[in-house]
């Protein structure tokens, strides 16, 4: 059985965390907006985060611009 890898870490070694999703107006049709949308997933890579973001149906409204996709840990250490 091969095991999966992320870059050079084994991916079941790899211990899940929270990270935020962020999607600006336009990626998903709101034209006129200049605000975004951002979630919050547990996820073990920021693949694996952006997979589990596009599945949700709770996404805050953002008010400021958000210019492209971004996938961050929501608690840096």
């Amino acid at each position: 059985m091969q095991q999966e890898k992320d870059g050079s870490h084994l991916l079941e070694n790899i211990k899940p965390r929270y990270f935020v999703v962020r999607l600006p107006a336009y990626f998903v049709g709101y034209v006129e907006s200049t605000g975004g949308f951002q979630t919050v997933v547990l996820a073990k890579t920021p693949n694996e985060a952006f997979d589990l973001a596009c599945e949700s149906d709770v996404w805050e409204v953002l008010t400021f611009l958000v210019e492209d996709v971004r996938v961050f840990p929501k608690d840096p250490r």
